[in-house]
């Protein structure tokens, strides 16, 4: 592998970040399934979603479980250094769509962002038996 490899996106949606508070240990179930050198990404509007669960303020997001998983995932964004995606739109799903593209990973347990991702060629990873994570065959 040569040092200037281009290395695959792989874009984490706000509610793929919510598995890690019931046990899916994302990050190492990522790093199983992809075979080829990437880097971690979230859209910058994640931290808002993840801040609205956490203060309560999140249409149907404000059990304690909810704000504890909104909490952990907080965390390990900045612990874990993913790379922040920089948009111009306030929904994050439409940010992810924008940049989907062949060659990019798209982790989200939402169908409809799951189709609109698979439309533009991006692959989709999902969570199965909050246990694992997968590549979704086609959508």
């Amino acid at each position: 592998m040569g040092l200037f490899t281009k290395k695959a996106k792989v874009i984490l949606d706000t509610n793929f970040l919510l598995q890690l508070g019931k046990g899916v240990d994302i990050f190492t179930e990522i790093e199983r399934v992809i075979v080829e050198p990437y880097e971690l990404y979230y859209i910058d509007q994640t931290l808002i979603e993840l801040k609205n669960i956490m203060d309560g303020k999140a249409k149907g997001r404000t059990k304690g479980a909810d704000k504890f998983n909104a909490k952990l995932a907080f965390i390990l964004i900045q612990q874990k250094g993913l790379k922040t995606l920089k948009s111009s739109s306030e929904y994050v799903d439409d940010a992810i769509v924008a940049i989907a593209e062949k060659g990019v990973y798209v982790a989200t347990m939402d169908a409809n962002l799951q189709r609109r991702v698979d439309k533009k060629g991006a692959k989709v990873l999902i969570t199965r038996q909050n246990s694992h994570v997968v590549i979704k065959e086609k959508v």
